[in-house]
């Protein structure tokens, strides 16, 4: 944080495959240190850092396919541990990019052990995957009305062609 304060910004030293950041933890996947950036920016009222550690972690998201998602199901508990659902962007935003990668996330372990100890955030993932499916329904009838419209203006067109 003090050097976000200094210079506007922060970066990730890339530490080395297997270092451990502090005795006795686990390494810190990025998705857990944005959202301890997060977390700490929301904490003290430093706007500017939640809206960069939210941009940082949307941007991890591209690799989620590569890394798999023991790091993001993490940080998905820590923002449900340390945050309520109605001040949480990151949490609102983490759930629906679970959301949208649903077949990366139903295979979990995590996710499995997140749906039997029936903690909120997997109601909350599925809920979203819910709202997700619905709004792709919705978009697929929207385009079969388009083309039904498409194919009664082709077939109008067709019966003029021959009607001259």
């Amino acid at each position: 944080m003090i050097k976000y304060m200094d210079r506007g910004d922060f970066s990730l030293a890339e530490p080395e495959v297997g270092t451990i950041l502090s005795e006795g933890s686990d390494i810190l996947s990025p998705f857990a240190l944005f959202t301890r950036v997060y977390l700490t920016a929301n904490k003290y009222g430093v706007s500017s850092l939640e809206t960069l550690g939210t941009d940082r972690f949307k941007n991890e998201t591209d690799k989620l396919k590569d890394s798999g998602v023991s790091g993001f199901m993490e940080s998905i508990k820590s923002l449900y541990k340390n945050t309520s659902g109605s001040e949480c962007a990151l949490r609102e935003l983490a759930v629906q990019i679970a959301a949208s990668h649903a077949d990366q996330i139903l295979a979990s372990k995590e996710f499995t052990s997140m749906e039997q100890q029936n903690e909120s955030a997997a109601g909350d993932i599925k809920n979203e995957m819910g709202r997700l499916i619905k709004r792709q329904k919705d978009e697929l009838r929207r385009r079969d009305s388009v083309l039904e419209e498409m194919d009664t203006a082709m077939d109008r067109v067709k019966r003029s062609r021959k009607e001259d």
